[in-house]
């Protein structure tokens, strides 16, 4: 079972000085065949009956949607920064290729007495995060710098680097909803 996508993007570049660079892109992926995993009812010869077995399809679907929006920076010859904003929605009818055989697929319906179809409705992935802020600083003294001094001896040819990121929660984020008592639901 192959997936299937169909994806485009399109960005602009702009470079307000040699110091300093603008990037924005945007983005669409749609999944229009993903691999799941899905209970099926094979005819077994050896046993004469149809059994039910875990088969991967690409069943699933979804959609990916997404503005990055990127500024470089650059200070004298010491200093080099880059500073990210990522706006991102994830939508899809199934987060993992397991997630409809480890979670509803084992529910039996009151009403048909079958197993609980899978989902065929987009909902936000497990693992969407609408927005992250990320960046990176360096500071790096090149081989020479303020050579013949006890700074300059100290600092040469050293470099420090600093990366941070932070992200929205996900989109079931477990919460304390009792205090103290320890009952955990969606958010």
């Amino acid at each position: 079972a192959f997936g299937k996508t169909i994806q485009f993007e399109f960005g602009i570049r702009h470079a307000f000085s040699d110091d300093m660079v603008l990037d924005i892109s945007a983005y669409n992926k749609d999944k229009v065949a993903d691999v799941t995993g899905r209970l099926t009812s094979v005819y077994d010869p050896f046993e004469g009956a149809p059994q039910t077995v875990n088969l991967y399809t690409n069943a699933d679907f979804g959609n990916v949607r997404g503005v990055d929006i990127k500024l470089d920076r650059r200070i004298g010859q010491l200093f080099q920064g880059t500073l990210v904003y990522t706006f991102q929605r994830t939508m899809t009818t199934g987060s993992d290729p397991n997630e409809y055989l480890n979670t509803i697929s084992r529910q039996i319906s009151s009403v048909t007495g079958d197993r609980a179809p899978p989902p065929q409705a987009l909902l936000a992935s497990a693992d969407n995060r609408t927005h992250t802020i990320a960046g990176s600083a360096a500071l790096n003294f090149p081989h020479g710098w303020r050579s013949g001094t006890a700074l300059g001896t100290i600092l040469q040819d050293v470099g420090v680097t600093a990366a941070f990121r932070f992200q929205s929660g996900l989109p079931y984020t477990p919460v304390l909803i009792n205090s103290g008592a320890g009952i955990r639901g969606p958010a």
